[in-house]
């Protein structure tokens, strides 16, 4: 249930809202309505529910730049207008979803790939300004697409990733002033399928953008991480058969080897086994903002996270939901462990993602589902755990970070590279960057990182 909450986003745009992709016209233009002060009037000549009301027609008939200008002019009048916001935020979102997909899917999935004929096909960027994104997928994996690419540096994806990051921050503020504005009851119906009129509409409460906004902050911490540290002087090139190979390394890879004969490997033994240049691997100029915003925006999301389940579970909005389609059954048990142990324990992730921390434990309400938690880790078994603290203390170069491993070899000989059975010798810093505040006991390491002492 908390995957498919953190996920919805994705079927969103892929699925319910985008459907089969869509027609790129539709719809006449938006009539503005003339001077007055109907219902819905700002005062000033401007009717903003009218406005909003053709700019939802424009965006059902499938005219998203139509739909855009109005919402626009709408938020113009009315800054905090829900409605408005949602669809400005809506219409911005397809403008990215081919940006965010090609991050987010790796393999470019069958699911994804109609997403460049959206319903808000006249918004799209020009093709040329999409061809750097569409690179990405060569940087997670071997593009089978047939899209001819120029070679490119890590750093020039690197600031495409920082170009996208900042669009989606801004449409996450649309949704913001729903959540804020919009109150419990306030809705938006779409279409479930633009290329087919049959398939009816959805209608999405604000405790549903509680849960778009949520899994669009995760996405946005997503990017800030790999924004934060600069590949260097390293690229992306195709090679005579199309293969994907990393160019701008020293020499060629080969196994790491203890240089510093404290017999022990480390990163910086590894990046120099790895042949990557000394400019590699360390913060970006604007390195140590993104990763501020990043652990910013995943406290935020679990807390929009935690909001909206609250709301579903109080609207008792899980049956039938167009997201979930949870049965009376389901929906009971759901709400059963939320209020048990559910709730608490994503309080407890919260937590961990400020400077403060948070104490992890096992429940009870937990422990009844699963009696095995009584013997590992145990029913005393807690932790203090800070990952605010862990990325906000994150080396300028990540050759410096505190972890050391072993060499051993397996049963066919192959060398295989682990964490020592000690914690003094695993961690440099036995706090792990600021991860565990009060220092990570031998018992604790063995626990949470399966070593036997």
């Amino acid at each position: 249930m908390y995957r498919k909450l953190l996920v919805v986003v994705i079927g969103i745009l892929a699925v319910s809202l985008v459907g089969c992709g869509g027609g790129g016209g539709g719809g006449g233009p938006i009539i503005l309505p003339p001077p007055g002060n109907g219902n819905g009037g700002d005062g000033n000549g401007v009717d903003v529910d009218q406005l909003v009301e053709d700019s939802i027609d424009a965006l059902q008939d499938g005219n998203g730049a139509l739909a855009a200008t109005g919402f626009e002019q709408a938020l113009a009048a009315d800054p905090n207008n829900a409605d408005a916001n949602f669809g400005v935020a809506f219409v911005e979102l397809m403008r990215e979803a081919n940006s965010l997909v090609q991050f987010l899917s790796a393999q470019n999935d069958a699911v994804f790939r109609n997403v460049t004929m959206l319903a808000v096909q006249p918004l799209l960027s020009p093709v040329p300004e999409q061809q750097g994104m569409l690179n990405l997928n060569r940087f997670m994996s071997q593009d089978d697409n047939g899209v001819e690419v120029d070679d490119m540096s890590l750093e020039e994806i690197r600031l495409e990733v920082v170009r996208l990051v900042d669009a989606l921050e801004s449409i996450g503020s649309y949704m913001d002033r729903v959540i804020k504005y919009g109150g419990d009851e306030w809705s938006f119906t779409v279409p479930e399928d633009w290329n087919d009129p049959d398939a009816g509409d959805i209608t999405i409460w604000c405790r549903d953008v509680q849960v778009l906004a949520a899994a669009l902050k995760f996405t946005i911490g997503i990017l800030h991480f790999s924004a934060a540290y600069s590949g260097g002087s390293l690229g992306l090139a195709e090679d005579e058969w199309g293969y994907i190979e990393i160019t701008g390394l020293t020499g060629e890879p080969v196994d790491p080897v203890d240089t510093n004969e404290d017999c022990f490997i480390d990163f910086a033994e590894i990046a120099d086994a790895a042949a990557l240049p000394a400019d590699a691997l360390v913060l970006a100029v604007d390195g140590r903002e993104h990763l501020s915003a990043f652990v910013a925006s995943w406290h935020r999301s679990f807390e929009l996270l935690r909001d909206a389940i609250n709301s579903y579970v109080a609207a008792d909005a899980l049956v039938g939901h167009w997201a979930f389609d949870m049965t009376r059954e389901d929906s009971d048990s759901f709400v059963e462990k939320w209020n048990s142990y559910g709730s608490d324990y994503l309080n407890d992730l919260i937590g961990t993602w400020t400077s403060n921390g948070a104490t992890l434990r096992v429940r009870a309400g937990l422990l009844d589902e699963n009696p095995n938690l009584e013997d590992n880790p145990g029913l005393d078994f807690e932790v203090e755990a800070s990952f605010a603290a862990f990325f906000s203390n994150l080396p300028d170069d990540f050759r410096g970070f505190p972890v050391r491993f072993i060499c051993v070899e397996d049963e066919w000989g192959d060398i295989q590279y682990e964490l020592p059975s000690q914690v003094n010798q695993a961690f440099t810093d036995d706090t792990l960057l600021g991860l565990f505040p009060d220092g990570l006991t031998q018992e604790q390491y063995d626990t949470i990182f399966g070593r036997d002492t």
